[in-house]
């Protein structure tokens, strides 16, 4: 607007991947697997479709750098889904989404390049093996910003190398893909969650 030079994508794209839901519709539009989910807005009656199942992970709409997301996200009955998206509503006043909670391995992607693009070598969080195998292990806010915290329970990011069994060629086709359906530009990272049956799902464009 100001008819300065920039680097990135376009006003118009970052608005549309500061959405977590919409962003998800377009992609999932185009066959490119995303959690199920369900928006959820503020002053309208929160209910549950029956095609979410638990675990869930409930998360501001519009928000970036994990802000609002804890342990406590993580949910797995209707009442600590409605406690989450009412502290979500009310103390941080904004809209929800919930979507599915996908357990496996968190790799982030990243892209650049314009009419041709390149791959970056992929990054993964590494959660240690402090906490308990029974608990959720995602990118919480303090895992992203808090050192001490990242040192206590042994988070760390690493490059994994090559993935197997095809898995590697077949998330850098899709994040390709979705880079060009969500019209980026410049550079980009896809947060994405593989499975131990090598199942991928993009769960956020950045």
């Amino acid at each position: 607007m100001l008819d300065i030079s920039y680097t990135g994508s376009s006003s118009k794209t970052l608005f549309l991947c500061n959405d977590k839901a919409l962003h998800k519709k377009i992609l999932r539009f185009h066959k490119i697997r995303v959690p199920k989910f369900q928006d959820f807005y503020r002053d309208y009656k929160v209910k549950l479709f029956k095609k979410l199942r638990f675990s869930l992970i409930v998360k501001p709409l519009a928000d970036e750098a994990s802000r609002g997301i804890s342990q406590a996200s993580v949910v797995d009955n209707e009442q600590a889904f409605l406690d989450r998206i009412n502290f979500i509503h009310v103390n941080m006043k904004m809209d929800a989404i919930a979507e599915e909670y996908i357990p496996g391995r968190e790799l982030y992607i990243t892209i650049i390049g314009n009419k041709r693009i390149e791959v970056l070598p992929f990054r993964e969080m590494k959660f240690g093996n402090e906490r308990s195998a029974d608990e959720p292990r995602i990118a919480i806010y303090k895992a992203k910003w808090d050192k001490k915290y990242r040192e206590k329970w042994g988070l760390k990011n690493t490059f994994p190398g090559k993935l197997a069994n095809g898995v590697q060629q077949n998330l850098e086709e899709i994040c390709k893909r979705a880079y060009r359906v969500l019209n980026m530009q410049s550079y980009a990272r896809f947060d994405v969650r593989v499975t131990q049956s090598g199942r991928t799902f993009i769960i956020e464009a950045n």
